[in-house]
């Protein structure tokens, strides 16, 4: 259920801390989750299952850590490479999405760099928006299969999620763009992506999800704060 008070535009950069608060938090899980993820993502065909491994693992996480229930790192990283395996019929789906969507926007930037026609260029815009989007459904898909009590399948997931972002479609934009740069600056910067993009990405999806969802993770962040104030 959508919060009651309406997420719009401006609402995201509002989101931006919090999400590095959570990054910071979680730093040693998203290192390794990004780390094994690289790793596991050289087949190709894995992507898919990697990414939604990635969110169910981070979420998990997350949601532990909410209820004072903390999980191991190594706990976590065997549950992550479960979670491969668990979702990686799922994920061929979204993987084969992924590699048509890099085939085409590589074929129409080879294209547009040969003969500097504009509707290459276009096309291989086109073509890399289209992967940005897949991406980012992914994510999202995962998050909400780690929320769900039931059963579902990859297209209900898939739905579910477009559904959360028509709450919000202001909101989603600008988290749309705003992944989009994180993707462009990790792969950049290769060190750095090796060790934060994939985690990262997760925690970005569910720090939209739920500002959209539930009004922000900051119960997420406070926890641990709450503990020492007991103490």
């Amino acid at each position: 259920m959508a919060s009651q008070d309406p997420v719009t535009a401006l609402d995201f950069f509002g989101s931006i801390k919090p999400w590095g608060r959570l990054v910071y938090d979680q730093i040693i899980i998203v290192s390794v989750v990004s780390l094994l993820g690289v790793l596991f993502m050289f087949p190709v065909l894995t992507i898919g299952p990697v990414c939604l491994a990635a969110v169910i693992t981070i979420s998990r996480s997350v949601h532990h850590r909410t209820e004072m229930d903390s999980i191991s790192d190594r706990k976590l990283t065997r549950m992550f490479l479960s979670e491969i395996r668990a979702n990686f019929r799922r994920g061929l789906l979204f993987s084969g999405l992924i590699i048509l969507s890099v085939t085409i926007t590589v074929v129409y930037f080879t294209l547009a760099l040969a003969s500097d026609s504009f509707v290459f260029w276009v096309g291989a815009a086109f073509g890399f928006y289209t992967f940005l989007a897949i991406v980012l459904l992914m994510f999202r898909t995962g998050y909400v299969l780690s929320r769900s009590t039931e059963d579902l399948g990859i297209i209900d997931a898939a739905l579910n999620g477009i559904a959360v972002a028509k709450y919000a479609p202001g909101y989603s934009a600008i988290q749309y763009l705003f992944s989009g740069l994180v993707l462009v600056v990790m792969i950049a910067l290769p060190i750095f992506g090796m060790v934060l993009l994939v985690g990262s990405l997760a925690l970005l999806e569910i720090t939209a999800y739920e500002t959209i969802e539930n009004d922000g993770v900051e119960r997420f962040l406070d926890v641990g704060t709450d503990a020492e104030a007991e103490e």
